[in-house]
């Protein structure tokens, strides 16, 4: 009798579709990385752009105040699109819950498409983050959006997905319950209160 392929054989489809989701993510880390570094190493050799004389003020009016770098555009979108991008799988998810419970599904596959899913519209809205500062640092010859830059290289390494995080997503869909006539995470057995059926 031939046994079911074990959830660790590489080819059961949920290790396959797990090891897609971590090449996507590793290359998204590697591109913003190359981006950020090229934009370091070419932005500091160029001189930045020289603004235009100012006009004299009309009789009456103020000083002209200059116009701010685009380096303030990172400041307001950066935050956005980081806040956004741990929101929205959290919406997802509950998605899917709900959809789960209109039907209850034990297959792996099922969790592990909708896993990768979301992990990669998580992992876009922090590399297009990322990407933004390290593009405004290269235009504008200015090293400060390089810090955001790095900052989504570190969320992007801090979210990367794991066999542990596919647990946690499979638990917060189901409610704790097993999947393929396995448990999510050691924690649902060792605590009835988690997993009361």
């Amino acid at each position: 009798m031939t046994s079911p392929p074990s959830s660790r054989s590489p080819h059961n489809p949920q290790t396959v579709s797990l090891g897609v989701t971590q090449l996507i993510y590793a290359m998204l880390i590697v591109g913003i990385l190359a981006f950020t570094i090229v934009a370091a190493t070419l932005g500091q050799g160029q001189q930045p752009p020289t603004p235009p004389a100012p006009t004299p003020p009309a009789p009456g009016t103020g000083a002209q105040q200059q116009a701010p770098g685009l380096w303030i555009i990172v400041l307001g979108v950066w935050p956005i699109l980081i806040i956004a991008s741990f929101a929205t799988p959290v919406v997802m998810t509950r998605q899917i819950a709900m959809e789960w419970g209109r039907n209850p599904v034990s297959e792996e596959t099922w969790f592990s498409h909708r896993f990768q899913t979301v992990a990669i519209v998580r992992a876009a809205m922090i590399e297009g983050a990322g990407l933004m500062a390290a593009a405004i640092a290269f235009v504008d010859a200015d090293m400060r959006p390089l810090a955001f830059a790095v900052g989504s290289i570190l969320l992007l390494a801090a979210t990367f997905p794991t066999r542990a995080a596919f647990a946690r997503f499979a638990e917060r869909v189901t409610g704790g319950k097993a999947i393929d006539g396995g448990s999510l995470s050691a924690s649902v057995h060792a605590d009835p209160r988690r997993n009361p059926n």
